[in-house]
């Protein structure tokens, strides 16, 4: 509920991309991660943020922890922790998917996303016909490539899951009339959500109370 950042940590598997980076007005600037939230009973985007992928400093931090950091900041979430004048609604209260995406600029593309690195596995150049094993692990290796990339071409975005939008103007009574599924996870996971804000944690106990 309210997430105020995204943390992503990302894996190099060939460590030649640090030379295709720069971009004419950038010199970090190629690849740029973009967050959206759209709306679950709409589809429409209501709020979204990027930032670049690579940047001097995460570059420089890869050659101790291989591997790279991006850490999204949504503000609208972030203002209403740290700041008392934001008292209006940004966007609708209700239930919202995190779509994640990365953009190559110079290509003007999106790029496919993987979760872990099964995918990136050692193929030998010469496969012998005795070899069984090897020719077996990389036919259901492509296989499972083939198949992430026609889902891709369906769903250009990778989803991170779902979050709940709660802020303090919000009418309750609409918003869950509105959305059955969102009364369901309210239920499913209310007592595992951190108030992090007091009206969330008065407003949610409100809510259980009188409708369920």
């Amino acid at each position: 509920m309210n997430p105020q950042t995204i943390t992503l940590n990302w894996q190099i598997p060939d460590i030649s991309i640090f030379d295709s980076l720069a971009t004419d007005d950038d010199d970090f600037g190629r690849f740029k991660v973009k967050l959206e939230l759209t709306s679950v009973t709409t589809d429409s985007v209501a709020y979204d943020t990027y930032m670049n992928v690579f940047s001097e400093r995460n570059v420089e931090e890869f050659f101790d922890t291989e591997e790279i950091k991006n850490i999204l900041i949504l503000k609208p979430f972030a203002l209403l922790n740290y700041s008392k004048k934001m008292k209006l609604t940004p966007f609708e209260s209700g239930l919202y998917e995190m779509r994640l995406k990365v953009i190559d600029a110079d290509q003007n593309k999106e790029l496919q996303i993987f979760r872990g690195d099964s995918l990136f596995v050692y193929v030998p150049e010469q496969i012998t016909d005795g070899d069984t094993v090897v020719q077996l692990d990389t036919k259901l290796n492509q296989a499972k490539l083939k198949k992430l990339k026609e889902s891709f071409l369906k769903k250009p975005f990778y989803s991170l899951g779902r979050i709940i939008a709660i802020f303090p103007n919000v009418n309750y009574t609409e918003m869950l009339k509105r959305s059955k599924e969102l009364s369901q996870i309210i239920v499913r996971n209310g007592l595992m959500l951190p108030f992090l804000q007091r009206y969330q944690g008065d407003q949610f106990l409100n809510i259980v109370f009188n409708y369920f």
